[in-house]
């Protein structure tokens, strides 16, 4: 039985970890797993031991025929539980995987958005220094004009003086 139940629920049994010559510890521990997994016990592990390791041949294959239908159904909830976990590993590794798209997209977005906004930062810049490089200049040619101006009519005060210093 202890084999068996290694064969099926390993992480409740380990076959090859049981002292061969202690018999009623062996059967204890597998009567426990049986009735932990839903296994009707039949042999018990007193009845061994008064029969010296000896088990009657109808009620040997009872229990063997009990342990054969919960074992059958263990093994096929086992293979459900199974499918599903994988179905939901692959829900999440897709989850996951669309997670990693978005935020790859959203920060594509955040650096396109940036880009954007120093550009137009550099153009409105850009606009601000030719503004004030033509308000410069017009400043500079009013000032000229204002100076030519100014030139023209001291040289034109200098010549009425001059010629009213001639007559």
């Amino acid at each position: 039985m202890c084999a068996l139940l290694d064969s099926y629920v390993p992480d409740k049994i380990n076959y090859y970890s049981l002292n061969a010559g202690d018999v009623q510890k062996n059967a204890e521990h597998a009567c426990n797993v049986m009735k932990e997994i839903g296994i009707p016990v039949y042999v018990m592990p007193e009845d061994l031991i008064r029969s010296g390791g000896k088990v009657d041949e109808k009620t040997l294959l009872t229990q063997l025929a009990a342990a054969k239908i919960v074992l059958e159904n263990l093994k096929a909830r086992d293979a459900e539980r199974l499918a599903k976990e994988r179905v939901e590993a692959e829900r999440l590794a897709k989850e996951k995987d669309e997670a990693e798209r978005l935020a790859k997209e959203k920060a594509e977005a955040e650096r396109l958005a940036r880009e954007k906004a120093e550009a137009e930062k550099l153009a409105r810049e850009k606009a601000e220094e030719e503004r004030l490089a033509k308000e410069k200049a017009e400043a500079e040619a009013k000032a000229a004009a204002e100076r030519l101006a100014r030139e023209k009519a001291e040289a034109a005060a200098k010549a009425e003086a001059d010629r009213l210093s001639q007559r």
